[in-house]
């Protein structure tokens, strides 16, 4: 068994006459749907932007592991069919944590756009934080321009980092770390 989870809204379509179903459809239910089917049996997957609203529900039972940014193919999205691009994370009961090492690194649905969780560099590492010191100040100013200027100053810090077989981790939301092995 495995579950897909994703926040979202949907339309109800039609109950069947049947089994008194309701049958859901749109964007979230599509992309669900897809999640779902990306995991490996006994894999809980939830989408990167449902998991940052609900992160502190999972904070104290469930343990979190990154499985990369992908390109997710979707049957329904606003635009019609197409691609969506999402984190992806999945989420172990703190005690079987330790499972995660039996699961593949790659998820059987889209393309894999970053490294996994378990992908990170250990030992001997050369860790980088390119900082914007004034990026608040370039967002106000400047609006949507200076969030784009940011945004094309992380994809080059992010291209040359996949260049070097780096790996990005986590810091302060004005910089963007950068891990390398050292033997790269």
């Amino acid at each position: 068994m495995r579950i897909g989870l994703h926040a979202g809204g949907a339309k109800s379509t039609a109950r069947s006459n049947a089994s008194s179903k309701v049958v859901y459809t749109g964007p979230a239910p599509s992309l669900c749907r897809t999640v779902c089917d990306a995991g490996e049996g006994g894999a809980t997957l939830i989408t990167g932007s449902s998991f940052a609203k609900l992160s502190e529900e999972f904070s104290d039972a469930m343990q979190p592991f990154h499985c990369g940014t992908y390109l997710l193919p979707a049957v329904e999205t606003p635009e019609g069919a197409g691609q969506v691009k999402e984190p992806l994370v999945l989420v172990e009961p703190r005690p079987l944590a330790g499972r995660v090492q039996g699961f593949s690194r790659e998820l059987r649905k889209g393309t894999r756009l970053s490294p996994h969780c378990l992908d990170a560099p250990i030992d001997d590492v050369a860790i980088v934080f390119a900082s914007v010191p004034a990026a608040d100040s370039l967002t106000a100013a400047l609006g949507e321009v200076g969030t784009e200027a940011l945004s094309q100053v992380n994809e080059v810090l992010r291209e040359a980092l996949e260049r070097h077989g780096g790996y990005e981790v986590s810091g302060p939301s004005n910089s963007v770390g950068r891990a390398w092995r050292t033997d790269n």
